[in-house]
């Protein structure tokens, strides 16, 4: 592994990373490479703390509705309009939680990012107005808006934000501290930056459009990537994590 890494960085596929393997109570830990490149050089350190990006799906959006359907308070073949009633209109009524989870809702890709909307409400509004592109369950589209839903659904059965549901009831079970929603000031520092504009490093911060559309809105409080949990929205933009697996990041490279 230390040979793969090294190589990728020799190749400039990325400037650095942070490997940590744990089997048995023996762990092998190293940090390669430089955090960040521009503005400055940064070398990487064990601690530093990566953009999840989408996977925000999978360690926050996903289990957060696993563990209610754990606990009898959502269940995965029931209408997504039956937690969201303004879910309505060309079929949607047909979609169910299974199929947001699944990626076979027939919804398309992503909401448009064209028009001058903000917040989480106007996203969520957003996502309710799609059109499907193909009937519920018959075609896999890696959607978005499928965990915009998804986090919706889970705010509302949850009865708290979503980045409030995780840090309680995942992250700070499994005291991974360092893993949430738009780090604090105190955390940018270890952050590696996700892309630089006109010499600006991204720490922290959403920069795909989507994502960064929701996030610009002030009382927002927190898509979630939607990997953020001291300010989130719900569903699939960037939580940040430090996390113990072989992690990379280019400050050229844009996450979605």
């Amino acid at each position: 592994m230390d040979e793969a890494i090294n190589q990728a960085i020799a190749d400039k596929k990325c400037p650095g990373g942070v490997l940590w393997v744990e089997h048995s109570g023996v762990a092998y830990h190293r940090a390669y490479g430089h955090r960040a490149l521009a503005p400055s050089v940064e070398p990487m350190t064990e601690d530093t703390i990566f953009d999840a990006a989408s996977l925000t799906k999978v360690i926050a959006c996903a289990p957060a509705a696993m563990l209610l359907i754990e606990r009898g308070k959502l269940k995965l073949d029931d209408l997504v309009q039956s937690y969201i009633p303004e879910f309505t209109g060309e079929g949607k009524e047909a979609i169910t939680v299974r199929q947001l989870m699944t990626h076979t809702s027939g919804l398309p890709p992503d909401i448009e990012t064209k028009s001058d909307w903000r917040g989480q409400a106007a996203a969520v509004e957003k996502a309710c107005q799609e059109k499907l592109q193909d009937p519920p369950g018959l075609v896999f589209r890696y959607s978005d808006i499928n965990y915009f839903l998804l986090g919706e659904i889970v705010q509302r059965v949850g009865g708290v934000p979503l980045e409030q549901f995780v840090a309680r009831e995942i992250y700070q079970p499994l005291k991974i501290p360092d893993t949430g929603f738009l780090p604090p000031a105190s955390k940018l520092g270890r952050i590696a930056p996700t892309e630089v504009v006109e010499g600006k490093a991204y720490r922290g911060v959403v920069h795909d459009p989507p994502r960064a559309t929701w996030e610009a809105w002030p009382a927002t409080p927190g898509c979630s990537q939607r990997l953020r949990i001291w300010r989130a929205t719900p569903g699939c933009c960037s939580i940040w994590a430090r996390s113990k697996a072989c992690a990379c990041s280019s400050p050229k490279q844009s996450n979605s």
